[in-house]
């Protein structure tokens, strides 16, 4: 069972630090190098030197570029190019400190704000938008009236993957009302509503993901300025990171710093923040309709409503061409593939009459020279060449922002080379890229060939070099040097939803306060590659909410009030708020789910019958609330008739307080472990994470895996022995097959759970293969290059 009640920086989703501290090690450079400035300093100035460190409070305190400034106007000063050197460098290392400084700040604000939504269910939406409608009737005794509105809404939400999306949808809505006043304070109503939505959005994979892209984001405001100069900055020139600037200058003056404080090995040089993965775009449309009905005696309220829903999310995988993996591999020798990089390799060599770059002049000969004997080492030395062109690349650029005008005609030759415009280093980024993939995309020879062993060799070098140029600390557009390089496949995802609800409103003892309880029932459909999400899911949930009740708050006041002569309008407030209340809805609500889920794979050939049904799979709790602006003004245009046009705004928040993985299906606490992997994370890391949050759930799961014949184990068992397209059970599936059989014999926890781990990697690695195989996965395209 896991508790998210505490959002403190305890539950805050781990974001990996920097391996260094980069900010202590540039510190330490600091007070070396104005060292190295006044040698025989007095002891005040030495002092205030061994005092330099960083403000913690990046609003209020000093910054170290504030305080190095400080110093060096003690200073006399500078008369040889060494001590102008050391006071140049002081500088540049202050300002990339005061960045990095500002980026952890961020990450760890960042990291408390999100901890809320780190977990599945989490969900924050705000919507803005318009109506138009038109009625005809007595208000209060029988209305009819239909509507049309549009929404723009944002939201961020985590799903069961623990991925986080955050789209930006357009929604339309048309609906028709009845409402009837009737006597002795009943009320009834009906009404009819389709709509439809349009949108996109960024996936995260992971929430640190997440955080470390809204703290770039915030670091870039933070540094470009006030918005009107970042605002005229966009329009002046192309964006820049500024960021990135502070700390590649900052890493350029790494091989320096050893000469100018004489010190002849070379110097800790600092890690910084690793920039954040780029997001995954996504597509969504939605097209649903709905009936509701309600009525009302005085205080007491009833109301039934039925939906139904159709939802596509289409998410384009990217893939990255240079990578080892099987896929990658695969789709390098696909003809569409070759022939989408040899267009680009033919487009970059028709821009120049003669190549002067070596690795193009030996590209060149490779496209027109036939495969030979010596193509497979040609191939390695243009590899080797552009590894050194790219070093010179990254030297140069460096170097630019030390000394711009120096390094300008250089830098600009060598974009030249590359097909680039001298000014931005994206365009070279991808030419070089695209010439890596292209040389790499050769067929495999057989595992006897001799040239074997210059295959593998070429992969690795060129998987190495692109992954240098990928990470590349140069400042340029991520984004655009991903999107351009990186093939896309194409996942689809559609859930299919039906719902009815009944609720009951009715106020409280409490003043000021009416309530409302209501039950769902759901019955989604959802079509999804991963196994463990497809099939019927039943969602049960239980909604209670608190609304102010302004009416019981006036009488409350009413009674408070001593003698007649003071006696409040109230039959005048009263009619105000009849017609307010509605303009500023505001709700507190706790829900409960309890999901109960059928798993698409039961249906295929091998499972047990007696496993079949719908099986509880977690039980979820959350809080949140719901504030909104409703303003609408009718405007009459004949007797019985008025137009109201509409100005709406809504925000929504659900926060998760409780989340219990069920031990009734594997496929819970299974799908939860998967999520939790990550690349750079090692698989003791992993579990101990799984252990820390699902410890309970996973101990309760391995004591009916003991049970032969129970769900959970009869999922497991054929998982394992699921054949996936040629490929047969590995060895640790057979491995992990065994020791199923003999988890009830383990009296040890440890042990128990050390086996639960074997047995979930191992069933997590044949679900994995059916998920890369399943055919809501489109074939991988490469898109025309952005440079044409």
């Amino acid at each position: 069972m896991g508790h998210f009640t505490d959002a403190g920086p305890a539950n805050a989703p781990e974001v990996t630090p920097a391996p260094d501290n980069a900010v202590e090690v540039l510190t330490t450079q600091i007070r070396a190098a104005l060292h190295a400035l006044a040698p025989g300093g007095h002891g005040a100035f030495a002092r205030a030197i061994e005092q330099l460190q960083p403000d913690p409070d990046i609003h209020q305190g000093d910054s170290m570029e504030h305080q190095v400034k400080h110093l060096l106007k003690a200073l006399p000063r500078a008369r040889t190019s060494r001590q102008q050197m050391l006071r140049t460098a002081s500088h540049v290392l202050a300002r990339a400190a005061d960045a990095e400084l500002l980026l952890e700040y961020q990450v760890n604000k960042h990291s408390r704000e999100q901890a809320q939504n780190h977990y599945p269910g989490a969900h924050v939406e705000t919507s803005r938008g318009m109506s138009l409608g038109a009625a005809a009737g007595l208000p209060g005794i029988g209305e009819v009236s239909l509507t049309g509105s549009a929404h723009r809404t944002d939201s961020t939400s985590t799903y069961d993957d623990l991925a986080v999306a955050h789209f930006s949808t357009t929604t339309v809505t048309g609906r028709a009302a009845l409402e009837v006043g009737l006597p002795a304070e009943v009320t009834a109503g009906a009404q009819a509503g389709v709509y439809t939505t349009r949108g996109s959005g960024q996936v995260d994979d992971k929430m640190q993901d997440h955080v470390l892209s809204l703290a770039r984001a915030s670091v870039a405001r933070r540094l470009g300025g006030s918005r009107l100069l970042r605002i005229a900055k966009r329009l002046v020139g192309p964006r820049r990171d500024r960021y990135a600037e502070r700390i590649s200058t900052a890493l350029a003056w790494q091989t320096r710093l050893p000469m100018l404080l004489g010190h002849s090995a070379p110097l800790r040089t600092p890690r910084f923040h690793p920039a954040a993965p780029v997001p995954i775009p996504a597509t969504l449309r939605t097209v649903g309709g709905e009936l509701a009905a309600c009525a009302g005696i005085a205080l007491l309220g009833a109301e039934v409503s039925a939906h139904a829903a159709r939802t596509e999310v289409t998410i384009n995988l990217p893939l990255r061409l240079t990578d080892m993996s099987a896929e990658a591999c695969a789709v390098r020798q696909e003809i569409m593939v070759q022939r989408r990089l040899d267009e680009r390799v033919a487009h970059l060599l028709e821009r120049q009459s003669g190549p002067r770059s070596l690795t193009l002049q030996l590209v060149q000969r490779l496209r027109c020279t036939p495969a030979g004997a010596s193509a497979l080492a040609t191939r390695l030395d243009a590899v080797k060449y552009l590894g050194a062109e790219f070093d010179h690349l990254e030297a140069l650029a460096r170097h630019a922002l030390q000394a711009p005008r120096v390094a300008a005609p250089p830098l600009a030759s060598l974009s030249r080379d590359w097909g680039g415009d001298g000014l931005h280093h994206e365009p070279v980024m991808v030419h070089m890229l695209d010439t890596l993939a292209w040389l790499q995309a050769t067929p495999a020879p057989a595992t006897a060939d001799p040239t074997r062993q210059d295959w593998e060799r070429l992969q690795e070098c060129v998987q190495q070099l692109a992954n240098r140029i990928h990470g590349s600390a140069i400042p340029h557009d991520r984004q655009r040097v991903h999107q351009a390089t990186h093939a896309i496949r194409p996942m689809t995802q559609r859930v299919a939803s039906r719902q009815g609800t009944v609720g009951l409103t009715s106020s409280l003892a409490i003043p000021g306060l009416d309530a409302a309880m209501r039950a769902t029932v759901s019955r989604i459909e959802r079509d999804d590659p991963d196994p463990l999400r497809a099939g019927t899911y039943i969602d049960l949930t239980l909604t209670g909410e608190l609304t102010p009740a302004l009416g019981e708050l006036l009488a409350q006041i009413q009674r408070s009030v001593a003698g007649t002569g003071d006696r409040l309008p109230t039959e005048q407030i009263e009619h105000v708020l009849m017609h307010l209340s509605p303009s500023f809805p505001s709700t507190l609500n706790t829900r409960c789910v309890v999901r109960l889920f059928r798993p698409r794979f039961q249906q295929e050939p091998g499972f047990p019958a007696w496993c079949k049904g719908t099986h509880l799979q977690a039980v979820r709790l959350s809080a949140g609330s719901t504030q909104g602006l409703n303003l609408v003004a009718p405007v009459p245009v004949a007797p019985g008739v008025s137009i109201k046009p509409g100005l709406h705004y809504r925000r929504v928040e659900q926060v998760p307080q409780l989340e219990w993985l069920h031990d009734g299906t594997l496929t819970g606490p299974l799908l939860r472990y998967i999520s939790l992997r990550t690349p750079d994370a090692d698989e003791a890391t992993t579990w101990a994470t799984m252990l820390e949050r699902h410890g309970a759930d996973v101990d309760r799961l391995a004591r009916t895996l003991a049970v032969p014949g129970s769900v959970p184990a009869s999922e497991a068992r054929y998982w394992l022995t699921r054949e996936v397209g040629q490929q047969g059970p590995t060895r640790a599936q057979r491995a992990a097959l065994a020791e199923l059989t003999t988890l009830g014999h383990l009296q040890d926890p440890t042990a128990r759970r050390s086996q639960m781990h074997r047995l979930f990697l191992a069933v997590s690695e044949v679900t994995l293969r059916a998920k890369r195989a399943s055919p809501l996965i489109g074939a991988a395209v490469l898109p025309p290059s952005p440079l044409r």
